[in-house]
C-alpha cells in the first residue's frame, strides 16, 4: 500500500480522536470549574447562613435582650408608682414619674418613654421632641396587646406622634401585690442601631416584617416594599394593622427587584448567596426576618475556579494525549509485526517463485519443438499466474504464427498480421499491454482468442536484443499487480530466451510449413 495514501486514509480519525480528546480535556475542565465554583459557593453560603444568624442574636440583644428592655422591666415590676399611674383615670401629669421616664429614655438613648393603663390610654409620657404622647390611645397596638398578657415584646412601626420608623419596647407593669398586669411601661427608638447592623460587611441586608414588608435595609430605597407582589386582600390586611402609618394609605407598595428566598440568585451576569433567619420579638403576628446576601462572583472565586478548570483540563488533554500515543505506538508495532509477517510471507512466495522459475527453467530447455517449448510456458503461467487461457505466437517475415494454445477452442486464429487485432498490434508496437475487465456484464476483446471475458488479458511481444521474435496472449483470473508483473516478465524473458534457442537449432524457415502444421493439428485436438 501507497504510504502517501495510508496517512491520507487514516488523517480523518486520527483528527476525530485529537478532537475527541481535546473535547473531553475541556470537558473535564470546564466540569472541575463548575463543581469547584459550586464547592465555593456552598462553602460561601453556609458561612452567609453563620452570619444571618448571628445578625439575629444581635439584633435580639440590643433590642428584647438590651439594657433599655431590662431597664423598664426592672421599673414595671419594682417601681410602686408605676402601677398607680397606669391606673391613674385623670391624666395630669406627675412630674415625679415623667422625670422617671425621662431619665430612663436620656440613659438608653431613647426618644420617648411612657405609661400605658390598662385601656391602651397614654397616661404619662415624656418626648425628646416636646411632643408627649399624653391621652394617645394605643390600644390596637400589637405591642400593648402582647404586654397584657405579661410578656416582654419589641414591635417596630411608623410612630403615630412621629411619623417615622421607631421600635417600642415594652414590659408590663404589675401590682405589686398580686402581680398582675395593670399596664405597660413603653420605650420608644429609632432604628438607628438596627440599622447600623444591617448597613455593614454585607452586599445586601433586610429586615423583613411578619408581613413581608422591608422595614430596614442597607439600602434606604427598598424601604417600605414588599418581598413578593400581593393580592387585594394581603394589602387589605397590612392596612388594617397601621403598622406602617401612612405608607401604603394611598399607594399600593413597591415590590422587590429580586428574590429572597435562601440559596442562590442570578440577576443578570450576577449571583447572589442568599440566607436568611428568624427574629423573635414576641410579634404576635409571627416573627422578623433578617435577609443577608452576598455577591458570588467575586473575583477571586472565579479565578481560583479557573485556575482549577484550567489545570484538570491541561492533565485531562495531557493523559489523553499520552494514552492517545500509546495507542499509537501499539498500532504501530502491530503494523510493524504485520509488516514482518507480510515480508516473510512474500520472500517466501519470492522463493517459492524463485524455485518454481528455476524448474521452468529446465522444463524449457528440455523442450525440443515449438509445439511443446509452448505448452510446457502455458501450463507454467497456469500454475504461477492463474491463467485461464493462452496462446504463444512466432514471429517471421511480419506475422504471428501459432505454436501452441491452451484452453482456447478452435476460435484461435493459426497467423496473425502484425498489426492486426489486439495481439498483432501489441506485437507491432513492442509494448507489453495489461488490459483489465469490467467485473459484470460481458466485454468482447478481439483478440487472438477470439471473445472472452476474463478478469485482465495480458498481451505481450517477445524480443530478444530488440528483435520481435513471438508473442503471448494470457487471459488472467485476477488482474496483475507490480509483484505478478515483474514476474511475468521473468517468465516472458525464459520463453523468448528458450523460443530463440530452439529457432536457430530448428533454423525455422520464414513459412514454418512443419511446426504450423504441429501447432494447428495440436489445437484442433
Amino acid at each position: 500500500m501507497n504510504p502517501a495514501a495510508s496517512t491520507h486514509e487514516t488523517w480523518p480519525r486520527q483528527a476525530a480522536t485529537l478532537a475527541l480528546i481535546l473535547g473531553a480535556a475541556l470537558a473535564a475542565g470546564l466540569s472541575a470549574a463548575y463543581f469547584d465554583r459550586r464547592w465555593l459557593e456552598d462553602r460561601q453560603l453556609e458561612t452567609l447562613q453563620v452570619e444571618a444568624r448571628r445578625k439575629s442574636i444581635e439584633i435580639t440583644a440590643i433590642t428584647l435582650g438590651g439594657n433599655l428592655m431590662g431597664a423598664i422591666k426592672l421599673m414595671g415590676l419594682t417601681d410602686l408608682s408605676m402601677p398607680r399611674e397606669a391606673r391613674n383615670s385623670l391624666y395630669v401629669p406627675d412630674a415625679h414619674i415623667v422625670a422617671d421616664l425621662r431619665q430612663v429614655g436620656l440613659a438608653f438613648d431613647a426618644d420617648g418613654v411612657f405609661v400605658v393603663g390598662q385601656d391602651g390610654v397614654v397616661r404619662s409620657s415624656w418626648d425628646a421632641n416636646d411632643k408627649p404622647s399624653t391621652g394617645l390611645d394605643v390600644a390596637f397596638r400589637p405591642y400593648f396587646k402582647t404586654t397584657m398578657t405579661g410578656k416582654m415584646n419589641v414591635y417596630a412601626a411608623i410612630s403615630m406622634s412621629q411619623g417615622r420608623r421607631a421600635l417600642y419596647f415594652a414590659a408590663p407593669i404589675q401590682e405589686p401585690s398580686d402581680r398582675s398586669t395593670v399596664g405597660a411601661l413603653v420605650a420608644r427608638t429609632d432604628l438607628a442601631k438596627v440599622d447600623a447592623l444591617l448597613s455593614r460587611d454585607f452586599d445586601r441586608a433586610l429586615l423583613l416584617s411578619p408581613q413581608g414588608v422591608v422595614f430596614a435595609s442597607s439600602d434606604p430605597g427598598w424601604i417600605g416594599s414588599l418581598d413578593v407582589r400581593a393580592d387585594a386582600k394581603r394589602l387589605a390586611d397590612i392596612r388594617e394593622l397601621k403598622q406602617f402609618g401612612n405608607l401604603f394609605a394611598q399607594n399600593d407598595p413597591k415590590v422587590l427587584s429580586f428574590a429572597v428566598a435562601p440559596g442562590r440568585l442570578s440577576e443578570g451576569s450576577r449571583r447572589y448567596a442568599v440566607a436568611s433567619t428568624d427574629v423573635d420579638w414576641n410579634d404576635p403576628a409571627g416573627d422578623w426576618t433578617v435577609v443577608l446576601m452576598q455577591d458570588l462572583s467575586a473575583t477571586a472565586q472565579t479565578a481560583r475556579s479557573s485556575a482549577i478548570g484550567g489545570g484538570v483540563a491541561v492533565a485531562a488533554l495531557l493523559l489523553g494525549w499520552t494514552a492517545y500515543r500509546l495507542q499509537r505506538s501499539k498500532a504501530r508495532q502491530r503494523r510493524a509485526t504485520e509488516q514482518l509477517r507480510q515480508f516473510a510471507q512474500e520472500q517466501e512466495a519470492t522463493a517459492t517463485f524463485r524455485a518454481e522459475l528455476s524448474q521452468m527453467a529446465v522444463r524449457l530447455q528440455r523442450c525440443e519443438r515449438l509445439p511443446e517449448l509452448a505448452s510446457a510456458f502455458l501450463s507454467a503461467a497456469r500454475e504461477m499466474l492463474s491463467a485461464m487461457q493462452g496462446a504463444v505466437y512466432v514471429a517471421s517475415a511480419n506475422r504471428l504464427s501459432l505454436i501452441g494454445a491452451a484452453a482456447a477452442g478452435a476460435a484461435v486464429p493459426l497467423t496473425l498480421k502484425l498489426g492486426e487485432g489486439l495481439l498483432g498490434q501489441c506485437a507491432q508496437d513492442r509494448k507489453l499491454m495489461v488490459l483489465p475487465t469490467p467485473p459484470e456484464g460481458p466485454w468482447t476483446l478481439r483478440s487472438g482468442l477470439g471473445n472472452s471475458s476474463p478478469a485482465a488479458l495480458v498481451l505481450a511481444p517477445l524480443l530478444q536484443r530488440d528483435e520481435l521474435i513471438g508473442a503471448v496472449e494470457l487471459a488472467l483470473v485476477h488482474a496483475p499487480d507490480a509483484v505478478q508483473t515483474a514476474r511475468l516478465n521473468e517468465l516472458l524473458a525464459l520463453l523468448a530466451n528458450s523460443l530463440e534457442i530452439l529457432r536457430r537449432r530448428a533454423d525455422i524457415a520464414p513459412g514454418l510449413p512443419e511446426e504450423k502444421h504441429k501447432a494447428a493439428s495440436e489445437v484442433s485436438a
